[in-house]
């Protein structure tokens, strides 16, 4: 089981849902080493210092989007204007469309550079990559059949000039298998009788021939992509696999070196070093060009200034998975967990925070409309927000852990709402104590 996964058993989750009201149960938590005490009175800031310096500047910084010279319109080395305004210097080991491989190093140098969510940032990002999975090491978003074939004589999969090339479309292809021969057909509807297929095209393979079978789409020729109709297979010993030419994943270390994220009036420092996982495909279904998942791991710290106000956080053991949905839908879903340590006018406090049920939102909206964010802190103390819509959360309280000893933490004030908007600008409504006896 991943951290995340234990993370999400002992974080605040336990959700009952009904009349307006949640409930959330941490009794797991009776034994921990947190040392934040968390109270009517204080719970909302908390949970507000918990969004604003772990979600906001990683949401908008976007560091899924800083890889490879494609990500700054093909740009290898040198200057780039940001699409708000400001620059960047980068220095990728490739040009755009050139495959990338381990050990191969980068870096984006950010001076008051306004990215396409509206953050501006600046200071410095580099990256080294460990891993790259897929045949599509050059993480291309539109490849050819072409460039797929090149792909798998680049890996090996097929040897250059050794095999045999069937490419053809039709609206199914079906390879049979008889004694020491392989027939592939291409098969179409009878336009007589639609309850009958046709054979368009047959091909015969002896069983030692290796062979490279594309199914062509209707609707783009070139493409390799299967959410546009294509099939590709590679043929040997007379078995078919079909090949997932788009997808990829690569693994890369990140260094943040004072990376300043601007989000309105808010100023977000970062500096650590994670681990960052993208891919496209696979993992999410058939290939497709908007289907992205990146996740994010490691220490990192984080500065929040806000006027004259400031919070020092060291974040710890943090798991952040984000999935970007198809253009056409244009949302994304977030899942994190991290241990928190804060500093703030001298008084120092542990916490644990994590998103309960995932944060969802659209790319329109500055803030998520669906999910929970949970903050624990000593004993069995903690707070949750709801997350209603994209104009408001709900809020529920326990700071007094299990107060009528059914081993359950119990609600210490009424579950309340909050705009969003008051919600950012810190105008909380800090309860009155109340415990409320379940």
């Amino acid at each position: 089981m991943s951290r995340l996964a234990r993370a999400f058993l002992y974080s605040l989750t336990a959700l009952v849902v009904g009349c307006g009201e949640f409930i959330v149960d941490d009794q797991d938590f009776s034994d921990n080493r947190r040392t934040l005490d968390i109270t009517n009175d204080n719970a909302e800031a908390y949970l507000w210092s918990s969004y604003q310096s772990i979600f906001s500047p990683l949401y908008f910084a976007r560091l899924n989007e800083m890889l490879d010279a494609r990500d700054f319109k093909g740009v290898q080395v040198g200057g780039y204007t940001c699409p708000g305004g400001g620059s960047a210097v980068v220095n990728f080991p490739n040009a755009s469309g050139v495959r990338y491989e381990e050990s191969d190093a980068f870096s984006i140098n950010y001076t008051a550079c306004f990215n396409d969510a509206g953050a501006q940032l600046n200071g410095e990002v580099s990256g080294k990559y460990k891993e790259t999975e897929g045949y599509n090491k050059t993480f291309a978003t539109d490849l050819t059949v072409a460039q797929c074939i090149t792909n798998l004589e680049l890996d090996e999969k097929i040897d250059a000039g050794r095999y045999e090339l069937i490419d053809d479309q039709a609206s199914n292809l079906i390879f049979d298998k008889q004694g020491a021969r392989l027939f592939v057909r291409y098969m179409e509807q009878d336009p007589q009788d639609d309850q009958l297929a046709i054979e368009k095209r047959v091909e015969e393979l002896s069983l030692d021939q290796i062979a490279v079978v594309v199914n062509r789409s209707t609707t783009d020729f070139d493409s390799s992509f299967e959410e546009d109709g294509a099939r590709i297979f590679v043929v040997e010993d007379g078995v078919q696999e079909q090949i997932d030419c788009a997808y990829y994943e690569r693994e890369i270390d990140l260094d943040l070196q004072d990376l300043i994220v601007d989000i309105d009036d808010n100023t977000h420092e970062l500096s650590g070093k994670l681990a960052l996982k993208n891919s496209m495909g696979r993992e999410v279904g058939v290939s497709s060009r908007q289907d992205r998942v990146y996740s994010l791991s490691g220490d990192f710290t984080s500065v929040l200034s806000k006027g004259n106000f400031r919070e020092d956080h060291s974040i710890k053991d943090f798991e952040w998975r984000i999935e970007y949905g198809p253009t056409s839908q244009s949302t994304w879903a977030l899942s994190f967990s991290a241990e928190l340590t804060n500093q703030n006018d001298g008084v120092i406090f542990e916490a644990f925070s994590s998103t309960g049920s995932p944060l969802r939102g659209a790319f329109d909206l500055s803030v998520p409309n669906l999910g929970i964010l949970s903050v624990s802190g000593k004993d069995d103390d903690g707070v949750a927000m709801n997350v209603l819509n994209s104009a408001g959360v709900t809020f529920a309280i326990q700071s007094d852990g299990d107060i009528n000893g059914d081993g359950r933490v119990d609600l210490t004030a009424p579950n309340f709402n909050v705009a969003w908007n008051d919600f950012l600008d810190r105008n909380f409504v800090r309860p009155p104590v109340e415990n409320i006896i379940r």
